[in-house]
């Protein structure tokens, strides 16, 4: 896969973006290389490859990230279309080496993120506080997930604002509303925990991002939890608490 042509696609779509003013974000392997130009070599090393686009924005402009996609030379997969209708589209170009996947409104996976009303908090891609949910909602990380969470700890600060900054409080609000989110979060903590020694080699950087786990974990474990949240924890792993996510 030939990385710098995606990249520069990329940066053209998202030029065109600001250009129409339309709320459309990068996530995925993309967004987080984007978001870690100091950490971003982590990729390399472990050959992380960026294989596609990934983009999130408002149903209601789709027409418009349609019309400029098509512009660049991009097609549309009528087959995906057929599939989930507005829940997702793909896009592609020469052949198939560039591929554009877009999702609309919030992150379908084993929980849900909703972007709506956070979409304009970074660009081009979703805040990365948004990154970092985007990996903690999935169940059963591989090696690629565990990576990326690592290097999106390494490159940012955690603190209470949206200032390009991992935003704890708000990654605990969600966690505190909602049990089977803090569940997968919690378990997710421990596994990096666990593996970040193979990840990771230098000492320092291992205890950085641990410490920053460990802040996440206490942060959302002190704060106070809701009535559903209380709940939905006495039927605890009773009953499922994620959604399976097929893969396309």
């Amino acid at each position: 896969m030939n990385v710098n042509k995606i990249f520069v696609e990329l940066e053209l779509i998202c030029s065109k973006v600001k250009e129409l003013n339309i709320e459309f974000r990068v996530f995925g392997s993309a967004g987080i290389y984007l978001h870690c130009p100091e950490f971003r070599y982590y990729f390399e090393l472990f050959d992380r490859e960026v294989n596609d686009i990934d983009l999130i924005g408002r149903l209601s402009e789709s027409t418009k990230l349609v019309k400029l996609l098509k512009s660049i030379g991009f097609e549309e997969d009528v087959e995906i279309k057929r599939l989930f209708g507005f829940q997702r589209r793909i896009f592609y170009k020469d052949n198939g080496t560039v591929l554009v996947d877009v999702v609309f409104e919030k992150l379908h996976f084993c929980h849900d993120i909703d972007l709506r009303k956070r979409l304009k908090l970074d660009f081009p891609t979703i805040s990365v506080t948004d990154l970092l949910l985007s990996k903690f909602q999935k169940v059963e990380l591989d090696d690629i997930d565990l990576l990326d969470i690592s290097v999106l700890l390494l490159e940012h600060y955690i603190g209470n604002t949206e200032d390009d900054i991992i935003n704890v409080d708000y990654i605990s609000d969600l966690c505190s509303r909602n049990w089977g989110f803090w569940k997968t979060v919690n378990l997710n903590l421990n596994e990096l925990e666990d593996k970040i020694s193979t990840i990771i080699k230098e000492p320092d950087e291992i205890k950085y991002v641990i410490d920053k786990l460990m802040q996440i974990r206490k942060t959302i474990t002190n704060s106070k939890k809701s009535i559903l949240w209380k709940l939905r924890s006495i039927f605890g792993e009773k009953i499922k608490w994620f959604r399976d996510v097929d893969k396309l």
